[in-house]
């Protein structure tokens, strides 16, 4: 894989990273009533496209042979692995409290809250016993993440089919938000879970793993500044 193809595979994920946090912020100054969590939603974003900027340093790194980048060189930060599985235990974390913030059942609220309490502590404790953080991904965070996520949006839609709110589903912050994680996860975990025993010489599999992050992410994030865009339009969705 030469230095193009990660070029190629990353800058427009980027850009369209960047056009979904400025489409956040354009949400946050046209809409009159959104929530806490909807405003921590679009810091998120922002906290996103940060994390994937730094993330660049590796490759950058590896195809500039280090001369940049000698300070990381024959050391544990050589590969960004450790940003990517602290990142993805925040990540994830994030968007189960942002489901739970919407749940109007405060025993629910208790339950899935304490869930990704344990979930949290658990996958701590997991990356600093097993050596993983700077070798690979964690399967724990992503299996047992993804599987948290989606409970909590089952639970949201449920309490959703119960309320007035459906009549304006399209008005839904929440909704966008939902469908874009949850099959950016569910697409990208398997990839991401195979990328610990794959080399980068197998060819097949890395433009196989460049191709689906492209489009899965693509898709998130046109989902994302799609639903900003629409929630824009209607002063009160609640």
């Amino acid at each position: 894989m030469e230095f193009s193809d990660v070029l190629w595979a990353t800058i427009p994920i980027l850009i369209l990273e960047y056009i979904a946090a400025i489409a956040g912020i354009f949400f946050l100054k046209n809409s009159s009533n959104y929530t806490n969590w909807d405003k921590y939603f679009v810091w998120y974003l922002w906290l996103t496209c940060f994390v994937e900027t730094i993330g660049l340093y590796s490759p950058l790194a590896y195809y500039t042979d280090y001369a940049y980048f000698s300070f990381v060189r024959d050391t544990s930060f050589i590969s960004n692995y450790w940003l990517y599985n602290a990142f993805t235990l925040v990540s994830i974390s994030f968007y189960c409290l942002y489901f739970i913030s919407y749940l109007k059942s405060i025993n629910k609220r208790k339950v899935l809250t304490a869930l990704i309490f344990v979930y949290m502590i658990y996958s701590i404790g997991h990356l600093l016993m097993s050596g993983v953080f700077f070798k690979g991904y964690s399967q724990v965070i992503l299996f047992s993440g993804v599987l948290l996520l989606i409970i909590n949006v089952i639970f949201y839609y449920f309490e959703l089919l119960r309320s007035d709110q459906i009549m304006n589903v399209k008005y839904l912050l929440p909704i966008y938000v939902s469908v874009g994680a949850l099959l950016f996860y569910i697409c990208v975990t398997p990839i991401l879970f195979l990328s610990n025993y794959f080399s980068t010489e197998n060819s097949l599999f890395v433009n196989l793993r460049i191709n689906v992050m492209l489009y899965a992410n693509i898709f998130l994030y046109s989902t994302y500044t799609f639903g900003f865009l629409i929630c824009s339009k209607k002063r009160k969705y609640f």
